[in-house]
């Protein structure tokens, strides 16, 4: 989420429209999997930024430390979910965290 609203805020500087930014938080169910989605109209990735966000130290920013997907990737790992990237670069980014849904019987 705060990449999403840093990637839009670096782009409004650059003189973008205000009325086509946006950060949007979705969460929903799809076929046996709970969502988080975190689609935005920053700055977007190229293929080569997609392949390495996720890898510890990987930073894009002056001051970034390049540890927040990463840490975000191996939570994820960690509860049996998963990382999904796309991305077109000046255009924009859709992060979703996927899990599998547990069933918990009659807790």
């Amino acid at each position: 989420l705060m990449n999403s609203i840093e990637s839009v805020e670096e782009k409004l500087a650059g003189g973008a429209d205000p009325q086509d930014m946006y950060v949007k938080v979705s969460v929903y169910r799809c076929d046996g999997e709970s969502v988080i989605e975190v689609r935005d109209t920053g700055m977007g990735m190229d293929e080569e930024q997609i392949r390495q966000c996720t890898d510890p130290f990987f930073t894009t920013k002056p001051q970034g430390h390049g540890m927040g997907l990463a840490i975000t990737r191996m939570y994820l790992k960690e509860n049996a979910g998963r990382l999904e990237v796309e991305s077109v670069a000046g255009e924009h980014t859709t992060m979703k965290m996927v899990f599998a849904e547990v069933d918990h019987g009659n807790e």
